[in-house]
């Protein structure tokens, strides 16, 4: 429940995790941490396609643009976005934003914003920040969304017996829990001052 306030405090090897909607997290709150990941919003296709355009508008873009406010510059802020945002593209500044689904979009205006802000006047008083393109994240974890290819696949499998594949031309890229784990440390552990202020991963 988006509307529902969360959050879990915990420590693991040492170091202090707040997990909670971006909503409800403060300027002050914030300031305890060198480092904020935000992996809220709308994650899905599917799920965007059970909310209006202003819904998706406010968890995609204006809440990840809110927390980003919030920050200081000595701060790093870690978002995710999608390689299918670029599913538009004909040339390198060419954009058909009319090629892309709700959920491309909204990942694609929340890279442009984001970069907008960063190169405004305002930058040397805003942190680092770092947004990563994931594909299709699996794993185990008590999170991990049921809607995607690969649950599908097993329901299918269990459920009939066989899989249907239509396009064996198709090529679709899997990461894992672990390999996102394995990134998001590597990008921690560079220094601030060797970051340039928006980096595209």
């Amino acid at each position: 429940n988006i509307d529902k306030e969360l959050t879990l405090n915990f420590v693991e090897d040492g170091i202090s995790h707040v997990e909670a909607h971006s909503r409800f997290l403060t300027k002050e709150s914030l300031c305890s941490f060198a480092a904020v990941v935000f992996l809220g919003g709308c994650s899905s296709v599917l799920a965007c396609s059970l909310l209006t355009d202003e819904e998706i508008e406010r968890e995609n873009v204006s809440a990840v643009l809110e927390v980003l406010s919030k920050l200081e510059p000595w701060q790093h802020f870690l978002t995710v976005s999608t390689p299918s945002a670029m599913e538009g593209t004909t040339r390198a500044d060419s954009m058909n934003y009319h090629l892309l689904n709700a959920y491309s979009f909204s990942m694609k205006k929340r890279e442009k914003l984001i970069k907008q802000v960063l190169q405004g006047k305002k930058q040397k008083l805003l942190p680092r920040v770092s947004v990563l393109r994931l594909g299709n994240v699996i794993g185990k974890s008590p999170g991990q969304r049921a809607d995607g290819l690969v649950g599908n696949l097993f329901r299918d499998a269990y459920t009939s017996g066989f899989l249907q594949v239509e396009d064996h031309n198709s090529v679709l890229s899997f990461l894992t829990l672990e390999d996102l784990g394995r990134a998001f440390e590597k990008i921690l552990s560079i220094p601030i001052d060797h970051l340039k202020h928006f980096n595209l991963w």
